[in-house]
């Protein structure tokens, strides 16, 4: 924290008036990650009127915010989050999960109608974590030969909303 304090040309107490430990200044430099992260989804969204284009679109945005910020991502989903006992995980915090959902639920909902809310948050966790993998991989196995997140997330998706 001292070092912050001093990068930002403060006073470490300072700093901790704001954030009491090391842990709460990550959870708000991510949530602001997040922020411009679902609002950069939402806003892709717009131009598309087929639900299953505004769900792919949507997973391209969600990709592409990381791979345009790198250590954005190795910065949240490296960082090993630990809970102390009176504090939360970042993503029951902020909120992540609902705030995902928010996003993708709907487009996904209407181009799969026959499905219950259980299917739909299992196949949503998959997204989830389909994505992370890719963005996982390419981004720090940079030396293996990747096809790009693009082609592999298109390749995902089209099985995932074949009709």
């Amino acid at each position: 924290m001292r070092k912050i304090a001093a990068e930002a040309g403060m006073g470490a107490m300072t700093l901790y008036r704001y954030f009491p430990s090391k842990i709460e200044l990550l959870h708000h430099i991510w949530g602001e990650f997040f922020i411009e992260l679902f609002e950069r989804i939402l806003a892709s969204q717009q131009a598309q009127i087929d639900a299953r284009q505004r769900f792919r679109q949507a997973c391209h945005a969600y990709l592409d915010y990381w791979f345009a910020n790198p250590d954005r991502f190795r910065m949240v989903y490296l960082n090993e989050d630990r809970a102390e006992s009176n504090n939360r995980f970042f993503v029951h915090h902020a909120r992540i999960e609902e705030q995902f959902n928010a996003v993708f639920a709907p487009s996904l909902s209407e181009a799969f109608p026959d499905k219950n809310a259980a299917e739909m948050t299992f196949v949503l966790q998959g997204v989830l974590c389909h994505m992370n993998g890719i963005a996982l991989n390419l981004i720090t196995i940079s030396e293996y030969h990747w096809p790009g997140h693009k082609p592999l997330l298109d390749d995902y998706l089209d099985h995932l909303l074949k009709p």
